[in-house]
Parts: C-alpha cells; sequence; structure tokens
C-alpha cells in the first residue's frame, strides 16, 4: 500500500480461516488468529497483456526490437540496484542527488517489486513488464551499481554509467575463472562490461586493478562514491554535535566509530 494512502475496508472475517481480496493490481490475503491478531500479505498481480510467461516472452522477443526504433528521450534516467533488489549504494545517492538538483530529468527506477518506496517522485518500474522494455529501448542514461540483464540491447545514443558497490579487496570479474566455465559464458560478461562508457571508481588504485578484470577502456570518473558523499557532507561542527545529542554522547569528547 503506497505510504500516505488511506483506505478503509470493512469486513467480516471467522478467526482461522483465510481471505483475500482484490485491489488493482494487487492481490491482499489476511488471517486472523485466535487471539484476532491480524496478518496481512500483499502480492504483485501483473496486467493481462503480461500475466504470463509466455506473453512476457514475447514482449522481449518482439516488442522491444520495435521499441527500439522509437527516439531516444535525452530527458530520461533509469536506475536499478543490485538487479532490481533494492533501492540502494551508489545509484540512490545519484538518484537523489540529480531528482534534487535537475526536477526537469525523469527518473526511472526498476525494481522487482516497485512496491518498495523511494524519496522523490522516481517512476518505479517492475522489471520484465511492458514499460520495463519501453525504458529499456528509449532512455538516454542508465546507471547501476551492478550489470543491467543480458536481453539489453544497448543503442548508439544510449549511455551507461556503472557505479560498482566496493572496494575490490577481492578476485573479480576475469580474474574469477570458476565463473567462465565456457567462452559463451566469457563473451556474455564482456558484452556487459563493454556496454559501461563510465565506471565510476575511488582511487587509481581501482582504476588500475578494474582495467583488466573488466577488460573497460573506457572513461573512468575518479569521484568517489556518490553514497560516501553524506560523510563529507555531514563533517561539520553542527551535525556532529546533533549526532552526539541524539545518541546521548558528551558533546565535548571525539567519538570513534570501529567497524570491521
Amino acid at each position: 500500500i503506497e505510504a500516505g494512502a488511506s483506505t478503509t475496508y470493512k469486513i467480516k472475517a471467522f478467526k482461522n480461516q483465510y481471505y483475500s481480496f482484490i485491489e488493482g493490481q494487487y492481490k491482499y490475503l489476511f488471517y486472523v488468529d485466535d487471539e484476532s491478531n491480524l496478518t496481512l500479505t500483499s502480492n504483485y498481480t501483473r496486467i493481462k497483456s503480461e500475466d504470463t510467461v509466455s506473453k512476457r516472452r514475447l514482449i522481449k522477443k518482439y516488442l522491444y526490437p520495435l521499441l527500439m526504433k522509437k527516439k531516444i528521450q535525452n530527458d530520461v534516467i533509469v536506475f536499478e540496484s543490485f538487479w532490481g533488489r533494492q533501492y540502494s549504494c551508489n545509484p540512490k545517492y545519484l538518484y537523489e542527488y540529480i531528482a534534487k538538483n535537475y526536477p526537469e530529468m525523469k527518473c526511472v527506477w526498476f525494481l522487482n517489486d516497485e512496491r518498495i518506496m523511494i524519496n522523490g517522485n522516481a517512476e518505479r518500474v517492475r522489471r520484465g513488464s511492458l514499460k520495463y522494455y519501453q525504458y529499456l529501448a528509449v532512455a538516454k542514461y542508465f546507471v547501476n551499481n551492478v550489470n543491467f540483464a543480458t536481453h539489453y540491447k544497448k543503442r548508439t545514443g544510449q549511455i551507461e554509467i556503472q557505479t560498482m558497490h566496493g572496494t575490490p579487496l577481492k578476485t573479480l570479474g576475469l580474474d574469477v575463472k570458476e565463473d567462465f566455465p565456457t567462452e559463451k559464458k566469457k563473451e556474455e560478461f564482456l558484452m556487459k562490461c563493454h556496454r559501461w562508457d563510465y565506471l565510476i571508481v575511488q582511487s587509481d588504485w581501482t582504476a588500475e586493478y578494474t582495467r583488466s578484470c573488466y577488460d573497460f577502456k573506457k572513461q573512468y570518473l575518479n569521484t568517489g562514491y556518490p553514497r560516501n558523499d553524506v560523510l563529507f557532507e555531514m563533517n561539520n561542527e553542527k551535525n556532529i554535535k546533533e549526532l552526539k545529542e541524539k545518541m546521548g554522547l558528551p558533546t565535548d569528547k571525539k567519538v570513534i566509530l570501529y567497524a570491521p
């Protein structure tokens, strides 16, 4: 249910029985136990044109190529984090900066569950839906901290920004030999990496490390991670004092956080 929504339902229910009702694209299931505790769950129901796997395959196979013939929309930016699982990490903070400072841009979030709440007025789109393929086809900019799906066919004129999501203190990409048991798997991975136009890194060391494991030959943005901007923005007397007061700590003492 959308935050701030206020819909009231009056339903007579017997204990220890399940009940369900459909409202829009959501199916609600509720249960009342012996102690009158209510359990409520909701599931998204797809619209008729995409409510089966076969229909979604047809959209991907036939409609998506047709949509790619449409003009690229220069004011549309797509964001995705951890394969659509979350509203988080560098894409989240880059989005929030753009939404605040460039309101003329249309921001779209690809999500596995488009009920995930986000800040601002971005459009939330479920991965695999018709709208998902529409934006894959015509959006100008794409931001991700991992890779977009293999079926994303990048058009000339589209720009992809890879933000990454950590410091590479482990083997990554091509260095993880067991991830590529076949040449086809390796080619598929390289295809995704070669779609990137920009790669955000937090140091020259990271840039050098990723040249080989991602076979990246385009432009690095050595800007640091957007998700860490808050550590600099709030590093001032006012914010530090407010934080100490909120946590009940002495305002005249230095506080050290040890977080391995």
